[in-house]
């Protein structure tokens, strides 16, 4: 899994959280793209691209993106998701209760958690796409990702911010 921080001591006190999932029907494969920066300093950001092979379906993909990023604050765009998260659904797919109870042990409580429309969680779809794509893993630490992920996930990102803003 992603670490954020060096330590749970060390994480953002203020920060946003974008995830999401993808899966192929074909090559049964997944893809998650995981995004956290600080509320007010979108180009102080980690994100993860991370390329899931195998007998897996967009559900487990997004919690794996979910499992990635968890910190303070969530915005996804499955509602599924987000409402098993705060208690209104149940999880009726017994593979994916292991997935719930990580991500939930992971979380700190005083999350917010926010739906957003999936114009407004571009980068992570983008990340979540090009890691199935590609059957890659990248981050933007990382030397071996190219200069174009980068740039188009910052340009996502800054897009998602101002819908969202722009909505709020």
């Amino acid at each position: 899994m992603f670490d954020f921080s060096a330590s749970k001591n060390s994480r953002l006190k203020e920060g946003i959280v974008y995830f999401n999932g993808a899966a192929s029907l074909t090559s049964k494969n997944g893809g998650s793209g995981s995004l956290i920066f600080a509320e007010n300093d979108v180009f102080n950001v980690k994100y993860k691209a991370s390329f899931i092979k195998g007998e897996t379906t967009n559900n487990l993909a997004e919690y794996d993106s979910l499992i990635n990023a968890l910190i303070m604050a969530i915005r996804g765009d499955n509602l599924l998701i987000l409402q098993q998260q705060k208690g209104i659904y149940r999880v009726s797919q017994k593979y994916l209760i292991p997935f719930l109870l990580e991500s939930e042990g992971n979380y700190i409580y005083n999350c917010v958690w926010t739906h957003v429309t999936r114009d407004m969680n571009q980068a992570a779809d983008y990340l979540s796409k090009i890691a199935l794509n590609e059957e890659q893993n990248y981050t933007n630490e990382s030397q071996d990702t190219p200069k174009e992920i980068i740039e188009e996930t910052l340009n996502y990102l800054q897009d998602d911010i101002q819908a969202f803003t722009y909505c709020s």
